[in-house]
């Protein structure tokens, strides 16, 4: 976007429950990168399908990855609004290897995977852009809304539920995943301490992060840990979850 529309950006955001969180950000021109059906490449760091999962590397001396995810989606959600597309591309396990500095740590766990793209996104449009995902074994469910376009799907034990009127609502101290009336589901999420805070629009000349919070106002970008109750039916299952919130400061 902006003075930078045509290139690249790459960024890595690693926050460890036992220190302090590190970043990475590479900047590439407008050759440096590749977009297929296959994924995305900005010089060496990459995000690519292959046969049977989708691999991220990152490759720079200040931190080198390798990630593996594992797809359980049976489905792939999409939405259009205007010129704005929304697809999820993988939920499931990952695991990998994250290299920094003189610290070298092993992921496992799970992981969600959502492109985005357009002229119009919601961040330079004003507009709060909500997501929350509930991911664990034989279990992946989740939301990316934007205004009145919502992306749901539904994973439970191998079986693919119906997400068509999914949608994501914030309520006082909460947040709720409601798939009803196409599916009886309800997952309720009690957030914890926000563990990252940045602004989506760093990459923007400062210059151009001035004129458009003129307009807007100041983005941020949270991410934060939440606890998840889960009503299925009569069914009740408790799991970890995520919320990410693109919304404007006061």
């Amino acid at each position: 976007t902006g003075m930078l529309a045509g290139g690249g950006h790459v960024r890595a955001d690693w926050v460890s429950l036992q220190d302090g969180g590190l970043g990475y950000a590479r900047q590439g021109l407008d050759q440096d990168v590749t977009v297929s059906q296959e994924g995305i490449q900005v010089g060496p760091d990459s995000l690519m399908a292959q046969p049977d999962e989708w691999v991220l590397r990152i490759q720079s001396g200040e931190l080198d990855s390798r990630v593996q995810f594992t797809n359980t989606l049976l489905e792939h959600p999409q939405s259009q609004e205007d010129d704005w597309h929304m697809s999820t591309l993988f939920a499931g396990p990952m695991q990998g290897v994250i290299r920094a500095q003189n610290r070298s740590d092993l992921l496992q766990g799970y992981a969600v995977g959502i492109r985005a793209w357009g002229s119009t996104p919601p961040s330079l449009a004003g507009q709060t852009r909500r997501a929350a995902f509930v991911l664990g074994e034989d279990l992946a469910i989740g939301i990316d809304q934007a205004s009145g376009q919502a992306n749901g799907f539904a994973v439970i034990a191998g079986q693919q539920l119906d997400a068509s009127t999914a949608m994501l609502r914030k309520e006082e101290g909460s947040y709720v995943l409601d798939f009803q009336p196409a599916t009886d589901l309800e997952v309720k999420l009690t957030p914890r301490k926000p563990h990252r805070q940045t602004s989506p629009w760093d990459h923007l000349y400062a210059i151009e992060r001035w004129i458009a919070s003129l307009r807007y106002g100041r983005p941020v970008h949270r991410v934060r840990a939440a606890h998840a109750s889960i009503r299925l039916g009569d069914r009740q299952l408790e799991a970890r979850a995520v919320i990410a919130v693109n919304g404007f400061a006061d």
